[in-house]
């Protein structure tokens, strides 16, 4: 003897095979608080502050800030230097050319 399953009885969810469970939560347009913040962060850091771009050729200064290099260059030629340093366009730390 078999038993007649009615429309309803099973839920939407164990209709969805595990596949689009696993997009349909991969979709969620819920974040962990502060991953928003945190992904801007990142994003911020890998901006040189001078181009206000991704750099093509980044260097690390001093200061722990990436520059684009031309751009960091340009800045040590057209800045005033004491006893061959800058101060950091970003920190304002004294930093070597």
């Amino acid at each position: 003897s078999h038993k007649m399953v009615g429309p309803g009885s099973y839920s939407e969810e164990k209709n969805m095979s595990s596949n689009e469970r696993s997009n349909d939560e991969a979709s969620s347009p819920e974040q962990e608080p502060g991953a928003k913040r945190q992904k801007q962060s990142v994003e911020s850091d890998l901006i040189c502050p001078i181009t206000h771009e991704l750099p093509l050729d980044p260097v690390h200064a001093e200061d722990g800030s990436m520059y684009e290099r031309h751009a960091i260059e340009n800045y040590f030629v057209t800045t005033t230097k004491s006893e061959g340093k800058v101060k950091s366009p970003v920190k304002g730390v004294m930093i070597g050319t």
